[in-house]
């Protein structure tokens, strides 16, 4: 047996010939080495042994086909078309027009195909033009040349048929003409169009086909090409006005030998609609009575709807049955539009809270200014909920409500714009963006995976881990989630796990656990721990510094990695183990990318110089924001960012982190922040001498509050509010602090967590639905929970109780 080191040797060579195989395949040639690598990443491949059918005429188009080694024929209807060789690309003219196949392809020697899955296939164009710019290309090319054989196929038998029509005496061939009128030619209507002296039609064995009906009758047709050419003959004889005659005597015919049916086609085949109806109207008793009303019904349905509108009595009941009329037609299809759908639901509830709560009386303490800013924030909950409308546009006619209703002046209500954390997420959005198209998102992706050991658990515990450890150097968690989710997808798609699959979704789980729900691990963790820092009381503040911070959070956070960790795996691992195949197709990406671009190492030192800036602010003291901003110039002032990537950027989740920046503004502004933090002392401060109960119910309040606030708001407010009431009762403040950081930061809700909307919004809605994550979100609410309970025991031990 070989060894291992041999088979890896092996492995790498065959990876290798492998890539430059499908380098030089179009539509690979055709790409760039990162758009190469996501496609390889899709692929699956496939062995035929000679004589295997790879798909049949008449399947459904399931997949397209790059035939690697071996040669493939194609036939149709049982006639060989052609034979196939190295490298062939197959299959995608029925994938493109959503088709059944029109020919069978079978191996002739053994086989190796590159196969790429319909649903994958589509997912491709829609992400690589120059994938969909190549496909079109090849069937309009394609398409050109099947023209041109089609039309010489055309002339030559053209030929063949004027031969054979000119060998006939003109009496004969009248006789040909006036049959291909008839779509049908059957035996009660043969005797009635041969002349006196014929016995059978012309070249019957050889102009008409038998296609046999259930019972003794025969149905005999022209072939279609022959069809058409003794037509054009024969009102090239007689002319328009004549051919319509001819149909008239031969729709006649059809009728005398009792064939209504074939009259009726007839005269509707040369666009002679009233006489049709007119003669529908004639027969129709008749045929009810001698065939029964099904046959009747047949006949009806031959004839347009529309031109029976004037004729009410071919209409009525027992004969076909009646449309709708058209008004009702336009009510049902009124009622279709406007029927209650998700979206349309969350507009009404909220126009029903505007409408209802508006005008009633404020609660105690708190102004109708307040009032009504809440009740306009309750209002934007449903449709926020029920994705009426993009989050970026419902947050601006949340801002609208406030300043037209009177609540606060528009400087306020849009005065998170003009702060450096919009600037900051917008930067970071858009250098996410850059860094995603250079492919070093997708090289960093594919390394990670490659150098991960223990398969799907490790995978989920290595992205945790290192978003964990980058919180101190990136301390907006927002910002840190959208910088990392588009490389998310690509991680995803080199796994090759599908969009919407379980262990896609898991992987973004991981992800958002890591970089976005942890943090409160280390002080600079998120911007937000340390405002909470900073509303500390003084001495609580004092005792507490960036190394005691994290010994004091480490043994809670531990157990919600943990429980998080396990219960993604639980939830969302794979149901089979990753084939080697897979293993394998990572080393192909790998392999095709090749060394880093130029626009790979300037992306690179951009997001060096971004990690390094936010690290070093404590030195600098340069906002965040502006570093983003340079990197962000960097980017652009190189090429790697270009005006066309500005429209990459997730402008409807920059418009809500703005109206969210603002909502403290606002809520300062009218007391309502003051107001909600009175309700929340007067909920669990009575609970302050039961350590455990107290933390338990702190977090459920904190779940509570930011139904209606952002996290980054209540987390401080609740801070500063139940701060005096812990200390009274032996807690230290910086338990309250780390409680409300970690419990508010839920995502029950969509719009509760700005984290979890930059995972959603940063892989473009692709990976996972709301109602996928939203167990993961339920599982972070219950393991927070036992996280901090479990944790009083230790903080006793430490002296915070």
């Amino acid at each position: 047996m070989a060894s291992p080191r041999v088979i890896r040797e092996g492995a790498r060579d065959a990876i290798a010939r492998a890539a430059a195989e499908l380098a030089a395949v179009p539509p690979f040639s055709e790409l760039t080495p990162v758009d190469r690598a996501r496609l390889a990443a899709t692929l699956e491949q496939v062995t035929y042994d000679a004589g295997d059918v790879i798909f049949a005429q008449g399947a459904p188009a399931d997949a397209l086909y790059i035939l690697r080694q071996g040669l493939v024929e194609r036939r149709a209807g049982g006639v060989r078309l052609d034979v196939l060789e190295p490298p062939a690309v197959f299959g995608d003219l029925a994938l493109l027009r959503d088709q059944t196949r029109a020919t069978t392809l079978t191996a002739v020697t053994h086989c190796v195909v590159w196969r790429l899955p319909a649903d994958r296939f589509t997912r491709v164009l829609r992400r690589t033009p120059a994938i969909a710019t190549f496909f079109a290309s090849a069937v309009s090319t394609r398409l050109a040349t099947r023209q041109q054989e089609v039309a010489e196929l055309a002339r030559e038998f053209d030929s063949i048929a004027e031969h054979l029509y000119s060998s006939l005496p003109p009496r004969q061939q009248q006789i040909l003409e006036r049959a291909a009128l008839l779509p049908h030619l059957d035996e009660r209507v043969l005797p009635a169009l041969l002349e006196s002296g014929e016995e059978a039609l012309p070249l019957r064995d050889i102009v008409l086909e038998d296609r046999a009906r259930d019972g003794p009758t025969h149905i005999w047709c022209y072939r279609p090409a022959l069809r058409r050419f003794l037509i054009a003959r024969l009102q090239q004889r007689v002319g328009p006005s004549g051919l319509a005659n001819v149909r008239r005597q031969v729709a006649a015919l059809a009728r005398s030998a009792h064939a209504p049916d074939l009259a009726v086609q007839v005269l509707l085949e040369g666009e002679l609609v009233g006489e049709a109806v007119d003669l529908l109207d004639r027969e129709l008793d008749d045929v009810r009575r001698t065939r029964g009303n099904d046959a009747a019904r047949e006949l009806l349905r031959l004839i347009p709807p529309e031109s029976l509108v004037e004729h009410p009595h071919l209409q009525q009941a027992g004969a076909v049955p009646t449309a709708p009329p058209q008004q009702d037609q336009v009510a049902q299809v009124a009622k279709r539009r406007w029927r209650m759908t998700r979206p349309v639901l969350g507009i009404v509830l909220a126009l029903l809270v505007l409408a209802i709560c508006w005008p009633l009386p404020a609660p105690p303490g708190l102004s109708d200014r307040g009032w009504h800013a809440l009740v306009a924030l309750l209002a934007s909950l449903p449709m926020l909920a029920l994705d009426s409308m993009p989050d970026g546009i419902i947050a601006l006619v949340l801002a609208a409500i406030w300043v037209v209703g009177g609540v606060t002046s528009f400087r306020i209500a849009l005065d998170g714009f003009a702060t450096t954390n919009w600037i900051l997420v917008v930067s970071t959005l858009a250098v996410g963006t850059a860094i995603a198209s250079s492919g070093l998102l997708y090289r960093t992706a594919l390394w990670v995976v490659a150098n991960t050991r223990g398969g799907y658990a490790g995978q989920v515990v290595a992205l945790g881990v290192s978003g964990m450890l980058m919180g101190p150097a990136v301390p907006n968690a927002t910002s840190r989630v959208a910088l990392v989710a588009p490389a998310v997808t690509e991680l995803i798609d080199a796994v090759g796990f599908p969009p919407m699959s379980g262990p896609a979704v898991g992987l973004a789980m991981a992800v958002l656990i890591g970089f976005g729900q942890i943090v409160a691990l280390f002080l600079t963790s998120s911007s937000t721990s340390v405002l909470v820092f900073a509303v500390l009381p003084d001495a609580s503040r004092a005792s507490v510094n960036f190394v005691s911070w994290a010994i004091r959070a480490l043994p809670t956070h531990i157990i919600l990695f943990a429980g998080m960790a396990g219960f993604v795996l639980w939830r969302y691992r794979p149901r089979e183990q990753t084939s080697m195949q897979a293993t394998t197709g990572l080393a192909l990406q790998r392999a095709l990318l090749g060394p880093p671009s130029r626009q790979e190492k300037i992306a690179m030192a951009a997001t060096a110089f971004l990690l390094v800036g936010f690290t070093t602010q404590p030195l600098h003291h340069v906002d965040g924001a502006w570093i983003g901003v340079s990197a962000l110039a960097i980017l652009a002032a190189s090429g790697v960012l270009v005006t066309s990537g500005l429209a990459q950027v997730n402008w409807s989740f920059a418009l809500l982190s703005g109206i969210l920046t603002s909502m403290s503004d606002v809520f300062a502004d009218t007391g309502l922040d003051k107001w909600l933090a009175g309700l929340a002392t007067e909920s669990v401060g009575a609970l302050a001498s039961t350590p455990v109960v107290f933390v338990a119910a702190l977090a459920v309040l904190c779940y509570i509050v930011t139904l209606v606030m952002r996290w980054q708001a209540a987390a401080p407010l609740l801070t500063i509010s139940l701060a005096p009431v812990g200390a009274a009762a032996g807690i230290d403040p910086w338990i309250i602090g780390l409680i409300a950081l970690m419990a508010c930061n839920g995502f029950f809700l969509p719009y509760q967590s700005t984290t979890y909307l930059a995972l959603y919004h940063g892989t473009n809605g692709r990976l996972f639905r709301h109602a996928q994550a939203r167990p993961a979100a339920i599982a972070y609410g219950v393991i927070t929970v036992i996280a901090l309970c479990a944790s009083v025991p230790v903080w006793h031990l430490m002296g915070l109780m």
